[in-house]
């Protein structure tokens, strides 16, 4: 049975349920085509990570990986609106390693040679 979360949001927080519902701060930035990877990284993740840092209390989270899906359940089109995850304990270390190196190593090659990290 499906039921609506959101009457029950002020219930669950992330530090004592190990999620919470919550709402962005403003309305989704308008993305005319869903599709491109690209356009989904450039607009949707900078405010997925500045959510994730705010309820988590975190200096920087890092999007990665997303799904576009259906409104009638197919894994390509209209998205869902929320910002969830769906990583395994068995993925999920191998991904976050690759994903932070990846990123240590973009950081440090904008901050250019000699900076400190």
């Amino acid at each position: 049975r499906i039921r609506d979360a959101a009457p029950a949001a002020p219930d669950f927080r992330l530090h004592e349920s190990g999620f919470e519902l919550t709402t962005l701060p403003g309305d989704l930035p308008a993305v005319e085509d869903w599709e491109p990877r690209a356009s989904v990284r450039r607009h949707i993740y900078p405010l997925a990570e500045r959510l994730a840092c705010r309820v988590a209390g975190a200096r920087e989270a890092l999007a990665f990986n997303h799904l576009t899906r259906h409104s009638n359940g197919s894994m390509t089109g209209a998205p869902v609106f929320l910002v969830h995850s769906d990583i395994t304990v068995g993925r999920g270390p191998t991904h976050a390693r690759a994903l932070l190196e990846a990123h240590v190593l973009t950081k440090a090659a904008a901050e250019g040679p000699g900076a400190e990290g």
